[in-house]
Formats: structure tokens, sequence, C-alpha cells
């Protein structure tokens, strides 16, 4: 999942870059996401060490678990913050504002460098 996730960070710069404010919000969500799960998995978690007899891995889960990840406590916050620019690109009226992503696209860029291996 890792080259996913390196995939799917792509896309969304490109989105961004583009102009498609709401197609990069969800794709940058998308790619933190899935590093987050890749790094979790190859440091031998599963979704039932956060929640007994869970199989998926939930977006509240990986959150609440992210510092597992890096060890930055920031990094909860950092996904809790995509998340909800990609749930108002999804679900609300209106585009994200660009500078939201700008502000955020550093940090997730970095995570994913920094744990995709």
């Amino acid at each position: 999942m890792a080259g996913k996730a390196r995939r799917t960070l792509k896309i969304a710069l490109h989105l961004l870059e583009i102009g498609a404010l709401d197609d990069a919000a969800s794709r940058l969500y998308y790619a933190v996401f899935q590093a987050a799960v890749e790094t979790l998995l190859r440091q031998g978690r599963t979704p039932s060490d956060f929640r007994e007899g869970a199989k998926e891995w939930s977006h509240r889960m990986v959150a609440r678990n992210a510092v597992l990840v890096r060890g930055h406590p920031e990094d909860g916050i950092l996904l809790g913050r995509l998340r909800r620019l990609r749930e108002r690109a999804d679900y609300e009226e209106g585009s994200v504002e660009r500078r939201w992503l700008e502000l955020l696209k550093a940090e997730a860029v970095r995570f994913i460098e920094e744990v995709a291996t």
C-alpha cells in the first residue's frame, strides 16, 4: 500500500495544481490514511489490536493511533484536519479553500515521505 499512498499523493498534488480542490482534499487525506495503515501493518498491528473483533481499519481508529506511526503526537491532528477537509469536500456545499490545502500539504507530503517505503 505504500506505493498506493505515493500514487494517491501524486494525484492529490496534481489535482491541487489544476484547481480541483475538492478532489485534491479527498485524495490528500486518503494518501496519508493509506500510508498510516501500511505502516501500522508493517509494525505487525491489526485493527483488532485497537478494538476487539475489528477487521477493518476505521478512520477514527487510525487517527487515534497515528502517534504509533512516526511517534509524533500531532499526526492524529493532521489526519483529523485532512479528514474534515475531505468530508467538507465530499458532503458540503461549496468547495474547500485552497489555503487550507496548502497549509496541510507540506506536512502530508512529509508524513508520506517518512513512512511510505
